[in-house]
């Protein structure tokens, strides 16, 4: 999921697994974001785009949202790496296996968790893919700012 806009508030964070930051709230434009993780590579980049226009790619994966892509005002696009989403789908083939050996064949398992492996899958394309802002939504996230100060 791309959430475009200005970047107004980055609320309470915290840090967990590995100084990975997670932040109460994050407003992109109109849209507040909770309970959203990140990189410490990608907080440098979030944390000063504060008050400027920013696309952030959100991916749900485990329960929890995270930011896989950042894209600032600059014109430029930070991705994190597919690491987490592989080592997520291999646990997923592991245990899909895993049922289908004890279900004796039955597919209700490997069923299962190709449908869970969707979400690593979403992730990896959405970072990939994620393209840098167009001027244009450069332009209009700044005359929003312009606007509100």
């Amino acid at each position: 999921m791309r959430i475009t806009g200005r970047l107004n508030l980055l609320g309470e964070g915290h840090w967990v697994k590995q100084n990975w930051t997670r932040r109460a709230v994050i407003e992109v434009g109109d849209v507040d974001l909770r309970n959203i993780v990140y990189s410490p590579y990608l907080a440098s980049y979030i944390e000063g785009s504060l008050n400027q226009p920013i696309a952030l790619g959100i991916q749900k994966i485990l329960g929890g949202r995270s930011v896989v892509a950042v894209a600032t005002a600059d014109g430029r696009v930070r991705r994190e790496g597919p690491l987490w989403n592989i080592v997520v789908l291999g646990i997923y083939l592991m245990l899909s296996l895993l049922l289908d050996a004890i279900g004796h064949g039955a597919g209700w398992g490997v069923l299962l968790f190709a449908w869970l492996a969707l979400a690593p899958i979403k992730g990896i394309l959405l970072a990939r893919s994620f393209a840098a802002m167009t001027p244009e939504e450069i332009q209009r996230y700044a005359l929003d700012e312009r606007r509100s100060a």
